[in-house]
């Protein structure tokens, strides 16, 4: 029995000590879930980072929870406070390094506003200096203007647009299997396939897939196959690219 310490833990905390507590390995665990033992294991670490969407994890803690005969609404609970806690850090992060980049940015301006101040400075002066001389037969030996008036080929800001790199990806089922798939984070979508049926996939950032068997489907990307790993009838989440 967990005790009321154990229930005040996280999450992957409260998950560990319960399947401990019952001699079970993660091994064991996922051969009865179908859930990856990698996936077990950050669920157990808490590695947000590591897992899918919010939306496949509730559904493992829900067999998980099942397994282990715990409370599944408050080990939701619990996922969802950490969950939380891990955007709220990430976000902090992020403005940090935002800072640091607008930092570096307005230097780099100002780097180059006072160059073009420089060089518009020395062509002034330039000018200036050879209209003053004459050479013996009284021609001006000024600086000539075009080779000053070079200053508009300094591309001091390049804004070509890089050309953004897309994906297509294609899934092919080799029995009857299904899937479920998030576009570039938008509302995931549900297949359902029989034995050589084909879907494909355009994604400009990223394709999250949920597996129900690792052995039912082949993956190419681009033109090139990726492998799944798993065993048959294992669950497993891909991320690509």
């Amino acid at each position: 029995m967990t005790t009321d310490n154990e229930k005040k833990l996280s999450f992957g905390n409260y998950l560990k000590s319960a399947r401990e507590e019952r001699g079970l390995s993660l091994e064991v665990v996922s051969g009865y879930t179908k859930i990856s033992p990698a996936i077990l294991l950050s669920l157990e670490n808490e590695e947000i980072d590591k897992l899918p969407s919010e939306v496949f994890i509730k559904g493992f803690l829900r067999i998980y929870s099942e397994l282990l005969k715990v409370d599944n609404v408050l080990v939701t609970q619990l996922y969802l406070s950490s969950l939380h806690a891990w955007h709220e850090e990430a976000r902090f992060r992020a403005m940090g390094n935002r800072s640091a980049g607008q930092f570096w940015i307005l230097a780099a301006v100002s780097v180059s506003v006072l160059l073009v101040f420089i060089l518009l400075t020395v062509t002034f002066l330039s000018k200036e200096i050879g209209l003053s001389r004459k050479s013996p037969d009284g021609e001006s030996q000024a600086v000539t203007e075009g080779s000053m008036q070079e200053l508009h080929h300094l591309d001091i800001f390049n804004n070509k647009d890089n050309k953004k790199e897309s994906y297509l990806l294609e899934v092919i089922a080799s029995k009857k299997t299904m899937f479920k798939v998030i576009i570039d984070g938008r509302k995931p979508e549900e297949y359902r396939m029989t034995r050589g049926k084909r879907v494909t996939f355009d994604a400009e950032k990223k394709i999250n897939l949920l597996i129900s068997d690792a052995d039912a489907v082949r993956l190419v990307l681009n033109g090139k196959i990726i492998p799944v790993e798993g065993r048959q009838g294992q669950y497993v989440n891909v991320v690509l690219p």
